[in-house]
């Protein structure tokens, strides 16, 4: 964090060079490159970067991310709120890139020209699957902009990006964008296509409501009644086992596009700081209650339950009903955080969707919350 590169390749807050690095579950926030990659640069590389947080970074190109004859993989990231002051808010995918892109939030980025969210480049074929893709703006493909590039996109999502032209999609120079499973709000009239480009337009789009749960701040987790829910191709090239949170795909028979998996889960949102208000949120079926844990510590194995696994021994130090899940699907609540929590402290928390007699009832996943 709060880095600065002046050299006149970029890499703000990391730069990978001939290098096959794995980074993963880092936080990479509010680094400045004067040319590209304001958080990330990867040239002439084949790393793989997972579970990572890059959000507020700034730079002329690529603001968040830039690969440039990079054939790795991004996975399973949060890429929000960066700033470029020419191309590629989130993502620059520079001369000969050929990454592949899955279960990745690209939202609320910025470019002042070209690709708002993500920007592809100079023969760079990218493979996008189940990505989110919303709230970006730029001059020209505030979603998404291709120049001289070919990528492929599936079981994704482009929703409410931004520019005069082409808001969600902007084709340039001999562009190539063959795109199916996925959700592009406008339709084929969110597309800016230039002569000389082409768009593929799968038979299986849809131009549904995503129905974001909090997009403002910057939460895309879906809605029971998403449009995008059951929605995508299973058979899809490239399809991941796991969201981008490490929910199971494929939970309710077709798997859902986007990032998110709707699926019975509960998650934080801010840090935990001992005497602050916290929100957690609880995934599940509308009208089920909702039972949250404290435990003292973590079962290896965990226990076997009808209702699935639990992680926590018993008797939990804390049990409280949270009400009910409402028809979003979605039950958020505030807690304070305990004063006596001290920074570093790792506290284990899991909850029940529905009643112990009722056979729809589940266990959650383990969530540990990290104090600071």
């Amino acid at each position: 964090t709060l880095n600065t590169s002046t050299d006149p390749f970029g890499g703000g807050g990391i730069f990978c060079v001939y290098a096959n690095p794995l980074i993963g579950d880092n936080t990479i926030t509010e680094n400045h490159a004067n040319v590209s990659g304001g958080g990330l640069r990867l040239e002439d590389s084949d790393a793989t970067v997972t579970g990572c947080l890059i959000a507020g970074n700034t730079a002329e190109d690529g603001a968040g991310v830039t690969g440039d004859v990079f054939t790795g993989i991004i996975e399973n990231c949060v890429v929000v709120d960066n700033r470029a002051s020419r191309s590629g808010g989130g993502y620059t995918a520079g001369q000969y890139s050929t990454a592949t892109i899955i279960n990745s939030v690209f939202a609320g980025n910025e470019a002042a020209l070209w690709g708002g969210g993500l920007y592809f480049a100079y023969h760079s074929n990218a493979t996008i699957v189940n990505c989110t893709i919303a709230d970006n703006t730029a001059a020209s493909g505030g979603g998404i902009l291709c120049y001289s590039a070919s990528p492929t996109m599936v079981n994704s999502i482009l929703w409410d990006n931004d520019a005069p032209t082409g808001p969600e999609i902007s084709l340039l120079s001999s562009s190539t964008l063959t795109i199916d499973y996925s959700d592009v709000e406008g339709g084929q009239a969110g597309a800016n296509v230039d002569p000389g480009c082409t768009l593929n337009w799968g038979a299986n789009m849809t131009i549904a409501n995503p129905l974001f749960f909090d997009a403002p701040n910057r939460d895309y987790h879906l809605k029971w009644s998403s449009g995008c829910r059951d929605a995508g191709d299973n058979s899809a090239s490239g399809l991941p086992d796991v969201d981008f949170e490490g929910d199971p795909r494929i939970t309710l028979g077709t798997v859902d596009m986007g990032a998110d998996e709707f699926y019975y889960h509960p998650y934080p949102l801010g840090p935990v700081v001992p005497g602050q208000s916290l929100t957690i949120r609880v995934v599940g079926g509308p009208a089920m209650p909702v039972t949250l844990y404290l435990g003292a510590g973590v079962l290896s194995p965990p226990m076997t339950t009808n209702w699935g696994d639990f992680y926590l021994p018993w008797p939990a130090l804390w049990e409280g009903k949270m009400g009910t899940i409402p028809t979003s699907g979605i039950r958020s609540f505030d807690v304070t955080v305990p004063t006596t929590w001290a920074a570093g402290d790792l506290k284990p928390l899991q909850s029940l969707v529905g009643k112990f007699s009722d056979p729809l009832a589940h266990l959650t996943n383990l969530m540990i919350l990290d104090v600071e």
